[in-house]
């Protein structure tokens, strides 16, 4: 997706004078889904992976990263031979009590190879 939003810029950039960024936080865990409203029905996600990913953003946003995963996630999932996980070491996120090892995912071309999985 990201690298398909940076082929476009350009036609943004001409069309809006900018283009469109994202910043993109993953991790896992127990989820409370519920539904709230009675006329305008919202669906509400909550739960410590929900708080745990928006700590995770605001690192992301503090690093300059656009795609940072949590190292219990990253262990998980496999990735494409196009993508590389690169260790960000451990963080303290804010308001919890144990620090989480963070990985950024970048394209292979880009980023080191310190994919937990390749160990």
């Amino acid at each position: 997706m990201l690298e398909r939003l940076a082929a476009a810029a350009p036609a943004f950039v001409r069309e809006f004078g900018n283009e469109p960024r994202f910043r993109i936080a993953m991790h896992c865990g127990v989820v409370v889904a519920g539904e709230l409203g009675d006329l305008k029905r919202e669906i509400s996600f909550s739960g410590d992976a929900v708080n745990t990913t928006a700590r995770i953003e605001a690192v992301a946003k503090l690093i300059d990263r656009e795609l940072v995963v949590s190292a219990d996630l990253i262990e998980q999932i496999p990735l494409p031979a196009s993508l590389s996980a690169e260790s960000l070491g451990v963080h303290a996120l804010a308001g919890k009590a144990r620090e989480v090892e963070l990985y950024a995912v970048v394209s292979s071309s880009s980023g080191t190879a310190d994919d937990p999985r390749n160990v």
